[in-house]
């Protein structure tokens, strides 16, 4: 704005003509310049000299001069020095608005959030020293940060505006804005293309990407992966002969302990691309059967590759009323469902819930579980059945592992009303050795006694499911290896199987007949 513009739109504002938009103008341009505040002031002033004088009408007396009598003048005084003050006081608002934008420091972002997934268990350790002493924000990393993700999954965003979805069992440190360390976990990365560099480390790898999504896979004891699905990726190996290899199509590789790497398929149903609402699941509502199929849902990555089928049907509907919906009837003629998924390995966290309606008037094969998969020659099962109780009068929840086994304590659930079960490993031991188990009858959490071992040596108690053994089964529904042609005989409905140990408050939810988060 020219000088002469801007006495121009002062004179008209004083006027009272001047208009919305160019008055806009001039509190815009007050706002930028000292000089022009410093100008505007003074023509305020005398404008305001000027009207005083020119409002109140000249007293002519006889033979005198034209005088203004004192009190009025000491009026003008006062209202003159009062719009001065307000004037000054408006221009001192402004400025010390615009010396506020530029002294105060503007909050700084932080390199990396991350939200988490219900009942998930996240710690997070943060470097000995950050700048100023101070904390840094609740859900938030900083260069050096290190996540560990115990069960669930997480959700993590970087400024740089990479965004990576990563699933428990998992250990990951943030080392700088486009860099991250990943000793444990499967981790997505979507990587935009004003991120391009940003690079992940495994113990055996370097990936540098190009703009892409791609993912790792990495634990102890087994081979890094890596597998691009899409855009183009850079591969250093960490030992060895350190190969490097340049992706630009979707495939995977595998670092062996050489330096080298094997190429593999790209798998993109190993990963998550989404934060799910609760712990990962795969879901058999039984609603329906199809040629013997039977559907599977959840969260969980492996459910569109899960397999679900009804083997050796007794010739009678194996769909009842159920809970919700229809429930499953087997008959313990040897029908029982078979799938494809190996279930869930080593100490890691799980949680088996289902309803259940039994009839406690026959005889019950102990050895037929109602869930259950690993290895039994090898002492790394989870099965979960229902035995008879003496004191119960009829039979009672269990979970069988190794050679021990846990049972609640007088909580009859073969009454032939629906009961909601469910068995709960936490993945940790507790003070005496034994794994941290639970049973949960119908929301409520039940004592469990211990029963197995040997005088008193608890070395099969050790919560260890084999998933990979020659003898390994998959998850099964209804039938055990030593059964023979037997299978369990009642009514089931909505199992749900997680990966990790759900809260209490998330059973009693489902106890109370809700049903699994439906997925996005």
């Amino acid at each position: 704005m020219t000088e002469g513009e801007f006495e121009a739109k002062v004179s008209r504002y004083l006027d009272g003509e001047l208009s919305p938009r160019d008055f806009a103008e001039l509190e815009k341009y007050l706002e930028s310049s000292e000089e022009a505040r410093a100008s505007y002031l003074d023509q305020i002033d005398l404008h305001n000299v000027l009207d005083l004088e020119l409002s109140t009408p000249a007293m002519v007396y006889p033979g005198v001069s034209n005088v203004v009598p004192i009190e009025r003048m000491m009026k003008r005084q006062k209202r003159r020095a009062f719009i001065q003050s307000a004037m000054v006081a408006a221009a001192m608002l402004v400025l010390l608005g615009i010396l506020f934008q530029l002294v105060v420091v503007p909050k700084k972002e932080p390199p990396l959030v991350f939200r988490a997934s219900r009942d998930s268990i996240v710690s997070v350790t943060h470097p000995a020293a950050y700048e100023d002493g101070r904390e840094p924000e609740a859900d938030t990393l900083v260069e050096g940060s290190r996540l560990e993700l115990r069960q669930g999954v997480v959700e993590l965003n970087l400024s740089s505006g990479v965004m990576a979805i990563v699933r428990a069992p998992a250990d990951l440190t943030l080392l700088g804005k486009n860099r991250m360390s990943v000793r444990e976990g499967v981790a997505w990365f979507h990587v935009p293309e004003e991120a391009i560099g940003f690079r992940v480390s495994t113990p055996r790898m370097d990936v540098t990407d190009l703009g892409t999504e791609f993912g790792v896979i990495c634990a102890p004891e087994t081979l890094d992966e890596v597998h691009l699905l899409k855009g183009k990726i850079e591969v250093r190996h960490r030992h060895g002969v350190k190969n490097v290899e340049a992706l630009e199509v979707p495939t995977g590789l595998i670092a062996d302990p050489a330096g080298r790497f094997r190429s593999i398929p790209a798998r993109a149903e190993d990963f998550l691309t989404y934060l799910p609402p609760s712990l990962p699941y795969l879901h058999l509502s039984f609603d329906s059967i199809d040629d013997g199929r039977l559907d599977v849902t959840g969260t969980h990555p492996s459910v569109p590759d899960i397999k679900a089928r009804l083997l050796k049907p007794a010739g009678d509907p194996p769909l009842t009323p159920g809970v919700h919906g229809q429930a499953l009837r087997l008959y313990g003629r040897g029908d029982f469902v078979r799938t494809n998924w190996p279930g869930i390995s080593g100490n890691r966290p799980r949680t088996v819930a289902l309803w259940v309606r039994m009839d406690g008037s026959e005889a019950y094969n102990p050895a037929v579980p109602l869930v259950g998969w690993g290895s039994l020659l090898n002492n790394g099962k989870w099965k979960i059945h229902a035995v008879d109780d003496v004191e119960a009068g009829g039979r009672v929840a269990r979970i069988s592992l190794g050679k021990s086994w846990y049972s609640t304590n007088n909580i009859r659930i073969d009454d032939g009303q629906w009961h909601h079960l469910v068995a709960v490993s936490y993945g940790e031991s507790l003070e005496n050795g034994r794994p941290a188990l639970a049973i949960f009858v119908d929301g409520q959490r039940r004592e469990l006694i211990h029963h197995g071992g040997s005088q008193g040596n608890d070395r099969f108690s050790d919560l260890y499911t084999l998933t990979d053994a020659k003898d390994s089964v998959p998850l099964l529904v209804g039938k055990g290896i030593l059964a023979g042609n037997q299978s369990f005989k009642g009514e089931l409905d909505e199992l749900t199987v997680y990966e990790g140990a759900l809260s209490d408050e998330s059973i009693r939810h489902l106890a109370a007949g809700e049903l699994p988060d439906s997925g996005k």
